[in-house]
Formats: C-alpha cells, sequence, structure tokens
C-alpha cells in the first residue's frame, strides 16, 4: 500500500488547484510520487516540492543513477529558496 507524498507548487503556490499525477525519473513504474493529487497547477518549468522523499536527496540516493546528474539540494531560508548543494554529473567524478 502507497500513499502520495505531500507535494507543493513551490513556483507558484497560488495557482488554480489541479488533479496531477507526478512520477520520478526512474525507469521503474512505482516510481510515482503523487497520482490523482491535488495542487496548484503546475506549469512548465514550475519547481515542485516533495516532502519526505527519503531517497530523492542527495544523501540516500544512488549516485548518478542511470547516468543522470545528482540532485541539487535546496534550503528554505525564511521566504526565500537557496542552492544548499549543486547538482553535479558524471564529467565532475572524471
Amino acid at each position: 500500500m502507497r500513499s502520495n507524498f505531500a507535494l507543493c507548487n513551490l513556483s507558484n503556490p497560488a495557482a488554480t488547484p489541479s488533479t496531477c499525477s507526478l512520477a520520478g525519473p526512474s525507469c521503474n513504474p512505482t516510481d510515482l510520487l503523487g497520482v490523482d493529487a491535488l495542487l496548484p497547477e503546475p506549469g512548465e518549468g514550475d519547481l515542485i516540492g516533495v516532502a519526505m522523499s527519503g531517497s530523492y536527496g542527495l544523501t540516500a540516493s544512488p549516485i548518478l543513477f542511470l547516468g543522470r546528474d545528482t540532485p541539487a539540494e535546496l534550503v528554505r531560508v525564511d521566504a526565500s529558496i537557496q542552492l544548499g548543494r549543486r547538482k553535479y554529473t558524471i564529467s565532475d567524478f572524471n
């Protein structure tokens, strides 16, 4: 039994609520972050927050899985979001 992660539209939190399904970057068909989840309607380029997602953070994810870049880590400080750690590509490790 799975449930949706807590999702929010960080780029446009005041957008009209919309029912969405969001999937992660894995090739695994169970890599679902939210199915029929209600959140402010995302647009192209919007940053979507996925709370308590564990393995999607750099500390618990397989580094460079399927050749993908590592995730950037963002930190919320008061009302602003700052880059805590930049993303890394395979070139950074060679």
